[in-house]
């Protein structure tokens, strides 16, 4: 662990210690902060990166990464015993979820589930949606007592460096007033809901914490899956769940060095994940061809986000967009097209006839990456999701990811990763154009995958977690109905149900090849199609 990480959260343990006692219906407020949207001012950062800092400043020493679980679970008191309970619902946490709408008509019927989260739009309102803004917003007459408490304990640290600092003073608030909203909305929740289990897709903002907390205390089972790439561990740990559901064997290790027990966290993979494999990825040139993409080229999909070094972006794309007959396609990250920080993909565009920069939210990752020839990233999940999509992909990486306290997560992509923008676009050119190049690089996809992502499709796996640790029967009952037949809808798509997945038969010739008889197709009512899995498409 680095200095950085030692002083993080050596503060952050001081912090729940210092200010434990404030404390609302039970419950430890600053639990359900998340201690890093406090720490983001500039006079922070030096602090928190000079050596003697935690020596100095702490009390709570966290200097090994295998201390960080072990501390707060003391707090939070994760490891209760669960129950099982059949007849509850399935709460779904929506912030950072991405789960398809496959999970709720196949799995998770409306019935059977409660949807909670801010911001869902207005046309989601419905008996099975629990909003908590109303609650946050609302107030509570127990805040000017919680306030008043906080001020007595901010002047007890009035001459800490960052407890003592204004804008952690104004932001303690600030987030205290949002978690005594979380623990009203989600009291009122459980006590007007009976819950078999709650799923999350992330517990860095106070609802949702709040519902793992408080779902403990009544021994209800929460499970938090993995919404991206562990790019930086403060949006991870602590863990408030009671389960983990992660991608793959590397985020297993990755927890369990950060002290949380191995049987506390499942591989599934994510259920956004399964779409490359159930879904047919249509036709090439009506996907590309609105960014002027021509029959002949070839694709490089290069996926950025906030991290990167444009120099190294810049130096990479010039050079690839100089080869004849590539057409390179910039997927910025959504934070930099929200923040407007898109100047310097412009002008590569401006450049290069063949660069275009993919900006409109429409321009979705998912439709765009079965048809493009090679993508490129640095430290995102779209890297992950080309790999399982069976996409050749590259790696153009910094020299050290030490701010993040973990190795670099494509590493074991050996050859194909680099620093060198030069050395890189050289190697893209040969993985187009080279069959014997393009073949390593997706036998290395191959292996790196068996330790990343060794799962088929998430949908399944996940919810046979879920049943196994609520006693609910999650699937729903018509796969069974049809198993073993050709079915169809109102739509002219066939489906071969074959173990209790609908997979698609995505043309005559592949009927021919299966020796699928078209006599033989069963038409159903869509309302059925829609409730029976998907599973991998049959070609």
């Amino acid at each position: 662990m680095n200095a950085h990480y030692r002083n993080y959260w050596s503060l952050h343990a001081d912090f729940v210690h210092n200010f434990s006692t404030l404390r609302h219906k039970g419950f430890s407020l600053p639990l359900l902060i998340t201690f890093h949207r406090l720490m983001r001012h500039p006079d922070f950062k030096p602090l928190l990166e000079h050596p003697d800092f935690a020596a100095q400043y702490t009390r709570n020493s966290i200097v090994r990464n295998e201390q960080v679980q072990p501390y707060f679970d003391k707090y939070i008191k994760r490891n209760v015993p669960l129950k099982r309970n059949k007849n509850g619902k399935i709460v779904l946490f929506i912030t950072l979820l991405r789960f398809p709408a496959s999970i709720g008509g196949a799995y998770l019927s409306p019935e059977n589930t409660l949807v909670v989260g801010p911001g869902m739009p207005v046309e989601k309102d419905g008996p099975n949606v629990i909003r908590i803004e109303p609650f946050v917003n609302k107030g509570d007459p127990e805040w000017p007592a919680i306030k008043a408490k906080a001020l007595q304990l901010l002047e007890r640290h009035k001459h800490h460096p960052i407890f003592g600092h204004p804008h952690f003073r104004e932001k303690l608030f600030e987030y205290l007033k949002q978690a005594v909203g979380a623990v009203n909305g989600i009291t009122w929740l459980f006590e007007h809901h009976r819950v078999a289990a709650v799923v999350l897709g992330a517990t860095n903002e106070p609802i949702g914490r709040a519902l793992s907390i408080m779902a403990h205390r009544r021994r209800i089972p929460s499970i938090a899956t993995q919404h991206g790439l562990i790019g930086n561990e403060w949006g991870f740990l602590p863990v408030f769940a009671s389960r983990l559901a992660v991608h793959g064997y590397d985020e297993q290790q990755f927890y369990m060095d950060r002290g949380v027990p191995k049987h506390q966290i499942y591989v599934t993979g994510h259920p956004r994940f399964d779409t490359f494999r159930t879904t047919p990825p249509g036709d090439r040139q009506s996907v590309l061809g609105k960014y002027g993409v021509k029959p002949e080229h070839k694709v490089v999909l290069a996926v950025t986000n906030q991290i990167r070094d444009m120099k190294v972006w810049s130096a990479y794309i010039h050079r690839l967009a100089k080869y004849p007959n590539v057409a390179v396609l910039i997927k910025p990250h959504r934070n930099e097209v929200v923040y407007n920080k898109l100047d310097d993909y412009y002008l590569l565009a401006k450049a290069h006839p063949n660069v275009k920069v993919l900006a409109d939210p429409s321009d979705q990752i998912k439709r765009i990456l079965p048809h493009v020839d090679a993508a490129v990233t640095e430290l995102s999940t779209a890297g992950l999701e080309a790999m399982v999509c069976g996409v050749p992909t590259l790696f153009l990486r910094k020299p050290s990811y030490e701010d993040i306290n973990h190795n670099y997560y494509y590493e074991k992509m050996d050859e194909f990763v680099s620093t060198d923008p030069e050395y890189l676009a050289k190697l893209t050119w040969a993985v187009l154009m080279q069959q014997t190049v393009r073949q390593q690089n997706l036998d290395k996809i191959k292996a790196f995958l068996t330790h990343a992502y060794p799962v088929e499709l998430s949908g399944e796996v996940l919810t046979r977690v879920i049943s196994r640790m609520t006693g609910k029967i999650i699937r729903r009952p018509v796969a069974r109905k049809y198993e073993g037949m050709l079915v169809k809808g109102l739509k002219p798509e066939i489906f071969y149900v074959r173990g209790l997945v609908k997979r698609h038969v995505i043309s005559p010739k592949a009927m021919l090849k299966h020796g699928f008889d078209s006599k033989r197709v069963v038409r159903i009512t869509d309302e059925e199609l829609a409730q029976i899995p998907p599973g991998s498409f049959i070609s």
